[in-house]
């Protein structure tokens, strides 16, 4: 049993349960999963990227600065101060076993998370501290352009210091967090940058990891997956109608799935 957390456009921040999962060679079998938490918001405070901390909280951003919000309580813990490039629109939680440059996250729940703005900085921060991000990169901002920070995801299983990024200037990268300080060169901190020789044909949407697998969805309808190991891309699919958008990647062992604009949900299963 899992916890979900998800976010509308109307400001409502709402966390279930979920109590079941279906086999994709199976016939779809309709499940419920009790609402646990609401949050109203205002209607401006949307919400952008919602990212689980563990059973106990949940952090999230929404009207440009991330908030963390305790679900047990159902109010606020903490918030950030909105980054002055633009609003916040990726977030993710770091694993219990990361560290950041001298910032390291003993605790059993994670301390620290990574969020993406307008601005194409990957900022860090720490929830024991409530000012600013503990260190910053720019992660798509480079020779003078810069691409939102669309997407983050640390990459868990393979190495809980790295983190993927992409951007809406159509590249994916992953980030070091060992190498960040509190203002970062972007050449010092990204390790791996798949789309150095050639960027993607269209921007990143989506993105999910799994080990050191990065897989991208972008606006065209692609799936790319990216190998860190190797530092190129190892396979794509063609998933969704021609011009469609992949919104959403869920990708496990066995399976990858993945959800678009054309209203279909597809399941491959990993060989």
């Amino acid at each position: 049993r899992g916890l979900a957390v998800v976010g509308d456009r109307d400001g409502t921040l709402a966390a279930s349960y979920t109590i079941a999962t279906q086999s994709p060679s199976r016939a779809p079998v309709r499940t419920t999963s009790p609402l646990i938490r609401a949050f109203a918001r205002s209607k401006d405070d949307l919400k952008r990227s919602v990212t689980c901390d563990g059973d106990a909280g949940a952090i999230i951003n929404g009207c440009g600065h991330p908030s963390r919000y305790d679900l047990a309580r159902a109010s606020d813990v903490a918030a950030w101060r909105a980054p002055s490039g633009g609003h916040v629109v990726a977030v993710a939680a770091l694993s219990s076993s990361s560290s950041c440059g001298d910032k390291a996250s003993s605790d059993s729940a994670s301390c620290l998370f990574a969020t993406g703005a307008q601005d194409g900085r990957l900022r860090i921060f720490d929830v024991r501290c409530a000012d600013d991000p503990v260190a910053a990169v720019d992660a798509h901002r480079r020779r003078g352009r810069c691409g939102v920070v669309s997407c983050v995801r640390p990459l868990d299983g393979y190495d809980d210091r790295l983190v993927a990024t992409a951007g809406a200037d159509r590249a994916v990268r992953v980030i070091d967090l060992r190498r960040l300080g509190a203002d970062t060169e972007s050449s010092r901190a990204v390790v791996v940058d798949f789309t150095k020789r050639q960027p993607l044909e269209d921007v990143p949407q989506c993105l999910a990891t799994l080990g050191p697998l990065v897989i991208t969805g972008d606006a065209a309808g692609h799936v790319l997956c990216h190998d860190a190991r190797r530092g190129d891309c190892a396979w794509g699919l063609g998933a969704q109608a021609r011009g469609t958008s992949v919104r959403a990647l869920d990708a496990r062992p066995e399976l990858l799935t993945v959800a678009g604009d054309d209203g279909n949900v597809l399941a491959w299963a990993f060989g």
